[in-house]
């Protein structure tokens, strides 16, 4: 399980995000089982909804003083972050859960994380665009060690309060987890092995407004003056004022790079810019050549009234176009992802739900091994004779969440 606890500056130029996560890992460990520490406590608890005192009423079934074990000594899963740079600030504690009313025990592992991770951004709806924020969870042993799962216990989800960045970003509730293997080429000691993943991904919609007034409706209305340079006489400046138009576009066009990462193709942004480039350009041709045509051919400008027409309509017929192609392909994406929203809240009321049902008994590892527990005096521990503990494997069951 995996909540984006906050969210911080998505870097678009270099592909790249802040987050402040919250990581918890849970699987199975024999080692902890726990059992009644005595006949009264058992009648105690009978009639109540769970143990209200693990330390007094529980008690480990296996010697944990006598095997000497610390909390980092036991079983673990060994969890990597595969898409952090450099060295996320961590921390780490574990605990300990026990299923009632058997008590078999799981360890579990909280992690408080914040650092930067790389993420590949996918511009091609810029500024329209739905970006996902991911987190790839792996771990240091093989596919054949452990099996990583979400759990089906807890929901990751994102906490919409921590968004720092909420003024450019809308983000959205709900949080998608997929199982990956991850291969790696130069393992110590061996040419190729493979490492379980969970890809934690949240999707975050840009707030278009900047960009759709400072660079979009800025560039459109450069282009609809150009139309009227055509007020000019043909013999006067039209192709100055053109060509100043023809430039200040250009200067947007670099102005809007400045904001992308350099990709190989057009974002929506681009698109609307070098459109209005090319109908600036068509226009100075014309202007070129009825300059030319206004000394040798003048009746011909009689009907230049329908060639601005033309323009015009073709123009205005472009803009209705891209504004249906914007909320038919990138607006579906975010329609998409408010229905994934709702959802979401679905699975989360349904999982609490059928939490309740199930009574979990959960105390600090620290203080359960370091509790003066007696020790339960069943058969269930098996010592060699080089004093070394022996665990039936398949009491061990591997799972994460």
């Amino acid at each position: 399980m995996l909540i984006f606890v906050k969210i911080g500056q998505v870097d678009t130029v270099n592909e790249r995000y802040q987050a402040d996560i919250f990581l918890q890992a849970r699987w199975r460990e024999p080692l902890l089982d726990a059992t009644w520490k005595s006949e009264r406590a058992q009648k105690n608890w009978r009639g109540k909804s769970g143990v209200e005192n693990p330390i007094q009423d529980l008690v480990p079934k296996r010697h944990l003083h006598t095997l000497g074990l610390q909390d980092d000594e036991f079983w673990n899963p060994r969890l990597l972050l595969d898409n952090a740079q450099g060295e996320p600030i961590e921390i780490v504690s574990h605990e300990v859960e026990f299923v009632e009313p058997t008590f078999e025990a799981y360890l579990v592992e909280k992690r408080r994380i914040k650092g930067v991770f790389h993420e590949t951004l996918e511009l091609k709806h810029f500024p329209f665009d739905v970006q996902d924020l991911s987190v790839t969870v792996t771990c240091d042993r093989s596919v054949d060690e452990v099996l990583l799962v979400p759990s089906p216990t807890e929901v990751s989800q994102v906490d919409r309060r921590g968004a720092a960045d909420s003024q450019e970003w809308k983000i959205f509730h709900h949080v998608d987890v997929e199982r990956m293997e991850i291969q790696t080429a130069y393992s110590p000691g061996t040419s190729k092995r493979r490492h379980p993943g969970l890809v934690f991904t949240s999707r975050s919609a840009r707030r278009s407004g900047y960009f759709m007034v400072n660079m979009v409706l800025i560039s459109c209305v450069l282009c609809l003056l150009s139309f009227c340079i055509f007020s000019v006489p043909v013999d006067g400046n039209r192709l100055q004022q053109a060509l100043l138009l023809l430039l200040t576009t250009v200067t947007f066009k670099f102005a809007a790079s400045q904001n992308l990462p350099k990709i190989s193709y057009l974002t929506y942004l681009d698109k609307v810019v070098l459109a209005n480039f090319f109908m600036l350009v068509i226009l100075t041709v014309w202007h070129t050549i009825a300059r030319s045509l206004s000394a040798s051919y003048p009746k011909l400008l009689d009907n230049e009234k329908y060639v601005v027409y033309t323009l015009l309509s073709s123009y205005c017929l472009g803009a209705v176009i891209f504004g249906l192609t914007v909320y038919l392909d990138a607006g579906s994406r975010r329609r998409l992802m408010q229905r994934k929203d709702v959802e979401f809240g679905q699975l989360k009321t349904r999982i609490e739900r059928e939490k309740q049902r199930t009574s979990i008994v959960t105390v600090s590892l620290d203080d359960w091994l370091n509790a003066p527990h007696t020790n339960y005096t069943g058969s269930d521990l098996i010592i060699n004779s080089n004093n070394t503990l022996i665990v039936d494997q398949e009491d061990r069951q591997y799972g994460i969440r």
